[in-house]
């Protein structure tokens, strides 16, 4: 069996996050973090295969912080990031995308759809 790949999960509410480590453990690894610090962090510290990213995150950073930098920069821009928000308008959708995500998820999530976009792009 191949090795586990890791997903790093960067969601700052508690149950959201317990949600994402549930959905994804037994096929990947789940690293999880609350903030972009954290996450730009875990990025540079260890081979990270996908990103969870929330856009709302508490503090003056949002999602989108962590998107752009990955996307700039020659080490990270290949690993993909899919957007979660609870925000479903068009013009969200085209914010992430610009931001540098590669898929968008709505919340609530739905596993199968979850799992089909982490399956398809890892």
């Amino acid at each position: 069996m191949a090795d586990k790949k890791t997903i790093l999960i960067v969601e700052d509410d508690y149950d959201s996050q317990q949600l994402f480590y549930y959905l994804v453990r037994k096929q990947y690894i789940p690293v999880m973090v609350t903030n972009v610090a954290d996450a730009l962090s875990e990025i540079k510290k260890q081979p990270i295969h996908l990103v969870l990213l929330d856009l709302s995150l508490s503090g003056s950073d949002d999602g989108l912080t962590i998107s752009r930098f990955m996307k700039k920069e020659d080490d990270y821009k290949s690993i993909p990031i899919i957007a979660v928000t609870a925000h479903a308008f068009e013009t969200d959708h085209e914010n992430c995308m610009e931001g540098g995500c590669d898929e968008f998820i709505t919340k609530p999530i739905i596993r199968q759809d979850l799992m089909a976009k982490i399956d398809a792009m890892i």
